[in-house]
């Protein structure tokens, strides 16, 4: 999945590629690195846009700090017109 935040200090978009899981309209994305900017980003601006699938959904994201940093995004159902899926990336 590409996930793309509004950077803090420019304003401008920023993209970078996760790996997430996805229940209904909630995607979740975890890493383990605190210092991601990508992090402090959406703690500033918490609405973002997913691709998935190529197409683009916006959503709202939420950081839940800890040893594993955690970031839930929920879908806006206005722009997600996909079935209910579990994104897996298969194993090299």
């Amino acid at each position: 999945m590409i996930l793309q935040t509004t950077g803090r200090v420019s304003g401008l978009q920023r993209q970078v590629p996760v790996v997430s899981t996805r229940r209904g309209n909630c995607v979740t994305v975890s890493t383990f690195r605190s210092d991601s900017q990508w992090l402090a980003n959406i703690e500033a601006y918490p609405s973002v846009t997913v691709y998935l699938g190529g197409r683009p959904i916006s959503g709202t994201a939420q950081v839940k700090r800890g040893f594993l940093n955690l970031v839930e995004i929920v879908l806006d159902p206005a722009d997600d017109v996909s079935e209910p899926q579990v994104d897996v990336v298969p194993a090299a």
